[in-house]
C-alpha cells in the first residue's frame, strides 16, 4: 500500500509513464472494475485465474491500495472501524442492498468517509483492502522514511520500517505458514 498522498500522486503521474502494455485500473476508469484499491496490470503476460467460479485469461496484476489516516484517539479509532467493516460492509453483505445501490456511488462515499483523517495530520493509519482486519491498523510511523529495496529485480524505494510493519501484520513472517494454512488466488499457469 501507498499513504494516501502517495497514492492520490501514483494515480496522476503513472499512466504517463507505464509502457503501452501496462494499464492502471480504477474505479473511475472502468465501470466494471467496482474494487476500492487500483490495480496495474501488465497485459504483456497473461494467467489463467480460476476464482470463485469465475474463470479468465487476463493479464499479470498488482493491487495497489492507499493507506489512510486514523484519529489519534482509541475510541474514536475504534468507531471508524467499526463504521468501515460494519456498518458498510457487513450491513450491504447481510442485506444485500448492494443489489439496488449504485455501486459507483457507494464506493464514492466509501473513498470519502476514508480520507475523514488527512493522512500527514494523524499517528495512525490503516489499510482499509487489506486481507488482514483490525491488523492493518498500526502505527503511521511504519511509513515513515525511505530506503532502497529490490523487488523482481528493480530497486524501488521502500518504507525504511518494512520489517517491523511485516511483524506487525504476519508475526514472523519469514516462516511459511503450514501449507493448509496459505492463502493464494487460483491461478494455473502463466503464458507469455
Amino acid at each position: 500500500g501507498l499513504p494516501r498522498p502517495d497514492y492520490n500522486k501514483f494515480l496522476e503521474i503513472a499512466p504517463k509513464y507505464l509502457p503501452e502494455y501496462m494499464e492502471i485500473v480504477t474505479k473511475s476508469s472502468d465501470p466494471n472494475f467496482k474494487c476500492y484499491f487500483t490495480r496495474m496490470i501488465n497485459n504483456k503476460k497473461k494467467i489463467y485465474w480460476d476464482q470463485g467460479g469465475y474463470k479468465a485469461k487476463i493479464g499479470v496484476w498488482m493491487d495497489i491500495f492507499p493507506i489512510d489516516g486514523l484519529p489519534d484517539n482509541r475510541i474514536l479509532r475504534k468507531l471508524q472501524v467499526f463504521k468501515m467493516e460494519w456498518l458498510i460492509i457487513k450491513f450491504a453483505q447481510i442485506t444485500h442492498i448492494g443489489k439496488i445501490l449504485s455501486a459507483e456511488k457507494t464506493l464514492d462515499k466509501l473513498d470519502k468517509q476514508l480520507q475523514k483523517y488527512d493522512f500527514d495530520k494523524v499517528n495512525y493509519a490503516w489499510n482499509f483492502s487489506g486481507g488482514h482486519g483490525l491488523k492493518e491498523i498500526m502505527p503511521k510511523r511504519l511509513w515513515d522514511g525511505k530506503r532502497t529495496g529490490l523487488f523482481e529485480g528493480l530497486k524501488v524505494s521502500i518504507p525504511e520500517n518494512t520489517e517491523e510493519h511485516l511483524s506487525y501484520i504476519f508475526g514472523d513472517y519469514m516462516t511459511l505458514p503450514p501449507e493448509n494454512e496459505r492463502v493464494t488466488h487460483s491461478i494455473q499457469f502463466v503464458e507469455d
